[in-house]
């Protein structure tokens, strides 16, 4: 009960503060009532061993004093409340100092006061105050033991000792309490270092799994880095070979420009997938974020190289914009040229299916930009290139050296009318006005045209395609996503098996030159898996896709490489006919 009431008087004025200032209250609370207790404990025993009054009611109301200490704290005079106690302090010193003599422990007395000073005040000029006040006191004892202004009452000589001892217990405790508060703070002090030391190790184990990631992904990327500069290379190579054959005298082949355009799909792709990852990650050695530079010159050669791949589509939009225009002029010379040289192609490939523009008058016109060698074109050179004259293309060459003889003799095959909307110092602009019999929609043309499978039917459609050339799936791969059918992909004829046996699809699309085994070995083999299946073989020679057609009657199609998307409608429209009711 005693000791809940006295942790009750501790704890006064402390509900209502932060933390560092409920400390310094709970202190000074501590440093009040535990020597208002001595006192209180001493009084009657110093007053029964010396039988003076005034060590009974002195002690007495030194403890009823510092007993008001806390309630000053309650109040919530904090500083007035710490104040007070060291001044009453002070007092009873130079008074039980004065009157007890060497009796009161003087010295122990002022040990303990030099402890409180500066565990109670943090402020240095508060501090100062009090040691200033408690060495004022010391030295004015002094003085009264050397020329006594105040006399010492008498002590019985046999009750000396006794006083002595129990004043001097009751000082040294106060002195080990006062040095336990330091004990503690030291305890404190390490435990949080000890607490920020963990925490510090804990972010370098942190920083040390960051940099692994780091140094992790700076792999991979390096490593998709390196293929996609293979890529590219391996494309830039192509077209340049495709350019250099679309100024020659050599057609190129069909399935040579099929086959780009499959590459530039699959190319996408990659960089797609590059592009996603999110390597901007927090630098450790610097508080900064470092990006790695590849993204946005990653994003550069895919938009360059994907204008490039626009002159191999067999439907597109063959007009070079200005903006098109001063942006490839920004990038290499080989793209320029590769780029200019695959419309061309499109214009002697893609007659029917070339997209043009309608101007006011309803005609079919197309324009082209060609680059010049920075001088332009003189009037007499601009008049023999109308007029049809230009079989000397000495004269007449662009600054790259292919570009407007290579359109002159794209004309001149075409048998259409070339005419010159502008010239200035760095480009031409070419009008050219398509023959009639080329954009009509004539008989052949609307043949060609094959409505699609309803979207409802062609999602219930399973398809297998077997093909080791994962650029020739890049077209099933995109009707699949467009239109919605399941599509299996493999590149060897026992998976194959496997997956007619399992999933039972509704078609076979087959590539007659898969791995080492002949056709009829493989179609024999499927035949065996399910004698009903139908199997559409697929070849990019002409010779085998005719062959195929010869011997194998009883196949459902042939395609030949490369082949659009009507026609791929055309093949699976009876299949689907016959499998879905369609």
């Amino acid at each position: 009960m005693g000791l809940a009431i006295v942790n009750t008087i501790f704890a006064l004025g402390t509900a209502s503060t932060d933390v560092k200032q409920q400390r310094s209250i709970l202190i000074v609370n501590r440093m009040a009532v535990i020597p208002a207790i001595l006192a209180f404990i001493l009084a009657p025993f110093l007053y029964y061993v010396s039988g003076i009054s005034q060590m009974l009611y002195m002690p007495i109301l030194e403890g009823v004093l510092m007993l008001c200490v806390p309630l000053l704290n309650r109040l919530g005079y904090h500083f007035t409340a710490a104040t007070g106690m060291v001044a009453i302090h002070c007092a009873s010193t130079f008074y039980f100092g004065s009157i007890m003599g060497e009796l009161a422990a003087v010295e122990f007395i002022a040990v303990y006061l030099f402890l409180m000073a500066f565990l109670i005040y943090k402020d240095r000029g508060r501090r100062a105050v009090l040691l200033s006040l408690i060495i004022l006191t010391l030295v004015t004892l002094k003085l009264n033991y050397l020329f006594p202004f105040l006399k010492a009452l008498p002590f019985p000589a046999e009750s000396v000792a006794v006083a002595r001892i129990a004043i001097q217990c009751a000082v040294v405790f106060l002195v080990g309490y006062t040095i336990s508060f330091y004990v503690k703070a030291a305890d404190e002090r390490l435990s949080v270092e000890e607490v920020k030391s963990a925490i510090q190790e804990k972010q370098i184990e942190r920083l040390k799994e960051a940099k692994t990631e780091i140094v992790r992904n700076a792999k991979v990327a390096a490593h998709e880095i390196r293929n996609y500069l293979s890529s590219v290379t391996c494309f830039s190579e192509k077209f340049s070979r495709l350019g250099q054959r679309a100024t020659s005298s050599v057609p190129v082949n069909k399935g040579e420009i099929y086959g780009m355009k499959v590459c530039s799909d699959v190319m996408k792709d990659i960089v797609d997938t590059m592009l996603c990852k999110d390597l901007s990650v927090a630098c450790i050695d610097r508080n900064c974020v470092s990006v790695f530079p590849w993204r946005s010159w990653a994003e550069d050669i895919l938009c360059m190289y994907l204008l490039t791949a626009e002159g191999m589509k067999k439907t597109l939009f063959y007009k070079i914009a200005d903006a098109d225009f001063h942006f490839i002029r920004a990038n290499k010379y080989l793209l320029t040229k590769v780029f200019s040289n695959s419309i061309i192609n499109a214009l002697k490939y893609c007659h029917k299916q070339v997209h043009v523009e309608v101007s006011l008058s309803g005609a079919h016109v197309l324009s082209l930009v060609i680059a010049n060698d920075g001088e332009g074109l003189s009037p007499e050179v601009r008049e023999r290139i109308e007029n049809g004259w230009a079989e000397d293309l000495a004269e007449v060459k662009g600054g790259n050296g292919f570009g407007i003889p290579t359109v002159i003799k794209a004309v001149q095959k075409l048998e259409g009318k070339l005419l010159i909307e502008e010239t200035k110092k760095w480009a031409t602009v070419f009008i050219y006005q398509i023959p009639t019999e080329l954009v009509e929609d004539n008989a052949e043309a609307m043949s060609e045209a094959v409505s699609a499978p309803a979207a409802a039917h062609l999602q219930e459609l399973k398809i297998l395609l077997v093909e080791d050339d994962f650029m020739s799936t890049s077209p099933f791969r995109s009707w699949a996503r467009t239109n919605g059918f399941t599509l299996w992909l493999t590149d060897n004829l026992p998976e194959a098996i496997d997956v007619i046996r399992y999933e039972r699809p509704d078609i076979v699309f087959l590539d007659a030159h898969i791995s080492d085994i002949p056709m009829e070995e493989m179609l024999r083999q499927i035949r065996i898996a399910d004698p009903g299946i139908p199997v559409v073989v697929i070849s990019g020679d002409a010779t085998v896709a005719e062959c195929a057609r010869v011997k194998e009657p009883d196949i459902a199609g042939v395609l030949l490489k490369p082949f659009t998307e009507n026609e791929f409608f055309t093949v699976i429209k009876p299949i689907c006919q016959q499998e879905t009711g369609i």
